[in-house]
Parts: C-alpha cells; sequence; structure tokens
C-alpha cells in the first residue's frame, strides 16, 4: 500500500467527519438549551457518544475500503475494465539497500540495511588519517 496517496483520501475524509461533527455539536447544544445541568449534561453524553460510535464503524468500513481500493499496485476507482491505473514506485526506492524491498528474502533480512553514515566514515578516515571524501583512500588505508 502506497500511503503518501492514501494520506489525500483520509485527510479529506477526516475533513468531512470533522465538520459533520462541528454542526452536530451545534444541534445537541440546541437540542440542550434550557434543560437543567443534569439534563443537558445526559443528552450531551448520548448525543456525542451516538455520533462517536457511527463514525468508528464508519471508519473501519472506510479503512478496508482503502485496502480495497489501494492494494495491488494499482488505484481503483470503478470496477469497470479500465477502472484502475498503476501505481508505481520509484526505482531509487524499489532498489535502495536502506529501504530493503529488493532484498527481502524467506530468510531474512526483514527489513532494510542502514548504510554506514557519514558521520561514522569522518570519524573512521579521521582515525587513520585518510580523507573521508574519498573512499578509495579510506579503504586503502584500512587494508
Amino acid at each position: 500500500l502506497n500511503f503518501q496517496l492514501i494520506n489525500t483520501d483520509v485527510r479529506a475524509k477526516a475533513s468531512i467527519v470533522e465538520d459533520e461533527g462541528q454542526k452536530l455539536v451545534e444541534r445537541c447544544f440546541a437540542r440542550v438549551k434550557g434543560m437543567d445541568r443534569d439534563r443537558a449534561g445526559e443528552e450531551l453524553a448520548k448525543c456525542g457518544n451516538a455520533f462517536a460510535s457511527a463514525k468508528v464503524a464508519e471508519w473501519w468500513e472506510y479503512a478496508f475500503s482503502l485496502f480495497g481500493r489501494y492494494s495491488r499496485y494499482g488505484i481503483t476507482t470503478n470496477e469497470s475494465e479500465n477502472g484502475q491505473r498503476m501505481q508505481v514506485y520509484p526505482a531509487w526506492w524499489l532498489n535502495n539497500a536502506e529501504v530493503g524491498y529488493s532484498l527481502w528474502a524467506a530468510h531474512g533480512p526483514y527489513h532494510g540495511i542502514p548504510e554506514p553514515s557519514r558521520l561514522g566514515v569522518q570519524a573512521l578516515a579521521a582515525t587513520f588519517g585518510a580523507s573521508s571524501q574519498s573512499p578509495t583512500a579510506l579503504l586503502l588505508v584500512l587494508l
């Protein structure tokens, strides 16, 4: 799943839910106007809890719809023959050892392999008197 693509949809959905919630708060407060404090508190709690329960159920449905829409390296917009466009991962990401996508195997590694940090190379170079700008010189010193 490409979470960068999914994020646009999720933010739009979240905005809709927030708008609905703001409108609901106004309606709930209008409904309890004039009630005594205890009764108003009970009604506001019912109103908010019902909304929250409905939205949680709605978000679960929505979450599973995202798998259907954004899985299989494609984005499905409808069930027609042309209803899916391919999702392309950039070559630099697919081939990057730190990401680990191209290295994965059943026996491992199960994650990327971090490259030595530039700071570590500089410290090593300083220790052995080589230039950190010249990996060849550093390698010769280490040999």
